[in-house]
């Protein structure tokens, strides 16, 4: 007897870009908040026909 097995039906919403972009700047801001921290902190977007298609961090810690 052969027991097929199915995987069941995703339950979870697959997150989109605004999701991300708004989750980036959480974390961005959590991360160059902290005492100590001095340099540069940068969110940017691609953005093609009013679509988000790629979100980039980038922090520039300056040694002091």
């Amino acid at each position: 007897m052969a027991v097929m097995k199915h995987s069941p039906p995703p339950t979870t919403k697959r997150i989109g870009r605004v999701e991300q972009a708004e989750a980036a700047l959480v974390r961005l801001l959590a991360e160059t908040s902290k005492r100590g921290f001095f340099g540069a902190a940068t969110l940017s977007f691609n953005v093609q026909d009013g679509r988000i298609q790629q979100v980039r961090i980038a922090t520039e810690q300056t040694l002091k």
